[in-house]
């Protein structure tokens, strides 16, 4: 089989083969220089996009931890106001009295006296040591005349409704010769050593 070269229709053809070849190298280069570099910075930013979208997640994450922090933050303070309302510093004893005076008032009673370890007395000041706080523990004893027992009742009852802490540790109670009720209260209040 021999196959003859016909060199008019070469010349006839010459052209649109050149045109076919270079057609094909320029889709050739074009896909190593334009299109692999393009998918290659396409994937670069899908990946890009995707640990962005991690981070943001992540951050997400976190600003909700930041936020129930900041919640707790708030409860802690609140409830450190309060327990300082409760545990005032122990220089603070004027409140103290007008606290207990006024609950002993409100509800038809009349101090004759105090006397205890806040005052000048021979009582001791026990301190504690708690994990948060130094903690003085002071003891008074407060006779009190009250007019009938469910007054002295309900000052006890609303004693332990005080904004200080105040724990009722002993009464003694005798009546007295005027229908009155004598009681002898012993409470305890704690302040904070500062």
């Amino acid at each position: 089989m021999d196959i003859e070269f016909d060199k008019e229709k070469f010349k006839q053809y010459k052209y649109a083969i050149i045109a076919s070849v270079s057609t094909s190298l320029v889709a050739i280069i074009a896909i190593f220089i334009i299109i692999i570099p393009l998918y290659q910075a396409t994937n670069a930013k899908a990946k890009e996009q995707e640990a962005v979208g991690k981070t943001l997640k992540y951050l997400q994450e976190k600003e909700v931890v930041l936020n129930n922090l900041k919640t707790q933050e708030e409860d802690l303070k609140k409830t450190s106001e309060k327990i300082s309302a409760a545990l005032p510093p122990d220089n603070d004893v004027g409140p103290l009295f007008i606290q207990l005076s006024e609950l002993i008032v409100a509800n038809g009673g009349k101090i004759n006296g105090i006397s205890g370890s806040g005052m000048e007395s021979t009582a001791t000041t026990q301190e504690k040591m708690t994990s948060m706080v130094n903690l003085k523990k002071f003891t008074y004893v407060l006779p009190i005349e009250f007019s009938g027992y469910s007054l002295m009742k309900s000052f006890i009852a609303e004693s332990k409704k005080a904004l200080r802490l105040i724990e009722v540790s002993s009464i003694v109670v005798a009546a007295s010769d005027n229908g009155k009720m004598n009681a002898t209260i012993t409470i305890n209040t704690y302040a904070r050593s500062e």
